[in-house]
């Protein structure tokens, strides 16, 4: 996973797709 430091304002929104992506692939439900 490569984020760019300059896109600061992207990184919020990127990442809360790539959480959501891990959640419905199941990830998370081992906590």
């Amino acid at each position: 996973m490569i984020i760019s430091a300059s896109r600061r304002t992207d990184i919020p929104a990127f990442y809360s797709e790539w959480l959501m992506n891990r959640i419905k692939a199941g990830f998370l439900l081992t906590k």
